[in-house]
């Protein structure tokens, strides 16, 4: 197959081709083949017309090139077809089986290639064929579910919103909110509540949680603040998670928080927590790491605190890794491994409530993806066990 290095050309050429299609005239082979990929993307139809070839396509108008992307098809063929990298046609071929859709088995190899190809630009050296190949035979099966920040990708478009969108696609996708600071005597900012909404229609996101805290008053703190523990503030709270829910048009998950200097103690940190999520008739995302660190800083009892907490409310997990300042005193990094503590918490917790879903949290100090995969793993099998206990 042997393209022009010419721009113009190149795009002349799947117009051309689509042209002679509808008009039923003969086509070559690579016409076939350019024709059979158009078709598969109704979505680049218009971008075909007259006027259309000269347009530019940067990440800032927010729109994938259609060029670019109907060429990795047909590169991604001929790789098929001549086998070239060694074993490609045999990984092809199982990911089509598995997908049940050879164009879904396609879109998922071309963003390897799309990786590989830029990986060896960006680095002035070939592609490496035996990476590659790897790549495109170990995609994330120990991963059944991903979480992201809604404000890292709300109205992201270009490169990064394809790569987003190509793994909301194909993964079941939670979000989990940083900013909307539900504990603020600031108003609440209904229009990022109106974008999260918007973003999870568009990317088909199963649910949204946020953490019972603060992050600012008219400016960022860019930390997690607690909230006083008071009768009044749970009223306050409540009501604005309502608001939320109502403009969501469906029920949120709010997190227990780690948390270091309280303000008011008046209610407990249980208490205060139990009290929002009956008022505000809201789900809750337990974080078991979290509950570990507040019961060291703040000396209390982790097994009562997961004890009470409502098994009907809890829609999953999160587990983490903390670093230990001190004896009495840890803070919540997610830069580490999952500690004992959270192992056996979390495993008393699957014995309590059964095997809820959970989510691996790490936000730097990252390791090899084999070690935190076999974090996963872990995860997965006192999972199973619990199930297997409660059977017996």
């Amino acid at each position: 197959m042997i393209f022009s290095n010419d721009r113009g050309t190149l795009r002349k050429m799947y117009a051309d081709a689509w042209q002679k299609s509808q008009a039923g005239k003969p086509l070559t082979a690579l016409e076939v083949q350019i024709v059979d990929v158009i078709t598969l993307h109704p979505e680049y139809h218009a971008d075909l017309g007259e006027g259309q070839l000269q347009r530019e396509f940067t990440p800032e108008h927010g729109k994938t090139n259609p060029f670019l992307h109907m060429g990795l098809h047909l590169g991604l063929r001929e790789q098929i077809a001549t086998n070239r990298p060694s074993g490609i046609r045999v990984v092809f071929e199982q990911l089509a089986a598995k997908r049940g859709d050879a164009h879904a088995a396609e879109h998922e190899m071309i963003e390897c290639l799309a990786e590989t190809l830029w990986e060896a630009q960006s680095q002035n050296r070939p592609p490496d064929e035996q990476a590659y190949l790897e790549l495109m035979k170990n995609p994330p099966d120990d991963v059944d579910f991903i979480e992201v920040a809604p404000e890292n990708w709300i109205n992201v478009g270009g490169r990064l919103g394809k790569q987003l969108r190509f793994f909301t696609e194909r993964y079941p996708f939670l979000i989990h909110g940083l900013s909307l600071s539900i504990g603020s005597p600031a108003p609440l900012d209904e229009k990022l509540v109106r974008d999260i909404k918007s973003f999870m229609a568009d990317h088909g996101i199963l649910m949204y949680s946020e953490h019972l805290s603060y992050c600012g008053d008219n400016g960022h703190l860019y930390d997690l603040m607690p909230i006083p523990f008071t009768e009044d503030a749970v009223h306050y709270v409540a009501n604005r998670v309502r608001r939320v829910q109502d403009i969501l048009e469906q029920r949120i998950a709010l997190e227990n928080v780690s948390y270091y200097a309280p303000t008011d103690t008046s209610m407990s940190e249980l208490d205060f927590t139990l009290a929002v999520l009956e008022e505000a008739d809201c789900d809750l995302m337990l974080d078991i790491n979290n509950i570990v660190v507040n019961s060291i800083n703040h000396a209390y009892d982790a097994h009562e605190f997961l004890r009470r907490m409502p098994g009907d409310r809890i829609r999953y997990f999160h587990l983490a890794g903390h670093h230990v300042e001190a004896p009495d005193l840890r803070v919540d990094t997610h830069g580490t491994p999952v500690d004992k503590q959270s192992w056996d918490l979390l495993q008393r917790a699957y014995a309590q409530f059964g095997p809820v879903p959970t989510l691996l949290e790490r936000d730097f100090n990252f390791p090899p993806i084999e070690d935190l995969l076999a974090e996963v793993r872990q995860i997965r099998d006192l999972q199973q066990a619990s199930t297997r206990q409660a059977q017996d």
